[in-house]
């Protein structure tokens, strides 16, 4: 009768020992040729004069080394958990292109391209109308009794 082994390898190295009346070992090593993949590889806006903190996260089945970022003058890049913040001021209006790597635990890479563009705040403002386009609503229902007088300024 013969007997079948069937063997499932995973990634990285293997090992099986085999025993008789002798001892046996033979290794088995399952090269890993898979690079990391990107979970959420994405661009980002922000105002100028705002901090920036983001993270860029990959998976892989051995795990992730570390991460890396081309433009270390103006941002670092927390190379355990991919979290992304900026060192200067986020002043000038303008697009950052930058490039992230990241390495796993075999020494494969993958690199992705992502940008930051900042952009001016402008806040909301409300044109078109003057002081005579405006009213103020009210409801008394026997509360106050008397003349009800509103003084207002507007400037516009």
């Amino acid at each position: 009768m013969k007997k079948i082994l069937i063997l499932l390898l995973i990634l990285g190295m293997t090992s099986i020992v085999s025993s008789a009346t002798d001892t046996y070992t033979i290794r088995w090593i399952v090269p890993d040729t898979e690079s990391p993949t990107w979970d959420n590889l994405r661009n980002f806006s922000v105002y100028n004069n705002s901090a920036f903190s983001e993270s860029i996260t990959a998976s892989d089945p051995n795990g992730i080394d570390s991460y890396k970022l081309n433009d270390t003058g103006n941002f670092i890049i927390n190379d355990s958990s991919g979290l992304i913040e900026n060192t200067t001021s986020m002043s000038p209006i303008q697009i950052y292109w930058l490039q992230i790597i990241v390495n796993d635990t075999l020494n494969n890479t993958s690199y992705g391209i992502f940008y930051i563009n900042v952009s001016e705040y402008v806040p909301p403002s409300i044109t078109g109308f003057t002081a005579d386009d405006m009213y103020i609503a009210y409801n008394y229902e026997n509360i106050i009794q008397g003349d009800i007088r509103f003084n207002y300024g507007w400037e516009y």
